[in-house]
């Protein structure tokens, strides 16, 4: 039970963290690394989806990495992934895309893609960071 607690607690934190990071840090992080930079090819479309998303994404990578340290595979994923939905359901509830009629399909893959990034990026964290070896007495 009391682990379960701690879960949840890492979910709110996650939450908290990256719903706060995007009202404060949103516009100056748009300002210091987006604006008025051009950004061409596959990877300046992948630059464009990552870096507007980061300043709300980052506490998901810090989560997943908590839930590798904490549990099993399966029972950390789960947590991972669950987190990572919340996250998106929230980035989703935040952030309103409002495109003009003429506007190409490429717009809202990109802005449906930002949605999926906390999930994405909580899995990718939680598989590439190492688990900690169990610290203990064996006991002979």
């Amino acid at each position: 039970m009391k682990q379960s607690r701690t879960d949840v607690l890492i979910v709110a934190v996650a939450l908290a963290a990256s719903f706060l990071s995007l009202i404060l840090f949103s516009h100056l992080w748009w300002r210091l690394t987006i604006q008025g930079r051009v950004f061409s090819g596959t990877a300046g479309r992948i630059a464009m989806l990552l870096i507007p998303s980061l300043p709300f994404v980052w506490p998901y990578l810090g989560a997943g990495i908590m839930f590798r340290q904490r549990h099993a595979i399966s029972r950390g994923l789960k947590w991972t992934l669950g987190t990572g939905a919340l996250g998106g359901a929230l980035h989703a509830l935040l952030v309103r895309g409002s495109f003009p009629p003429e506007a190409g399909l490429q717009s809202y893959v990109e802005f449906c893609a930002a949605h999926l990034l906390p999930a994405i990026l909580a899995v990718a964290a939680f598989f590439i960071w190492p688990k900690r070896p169990a610290q203990g007495v064996a006991i002979a």
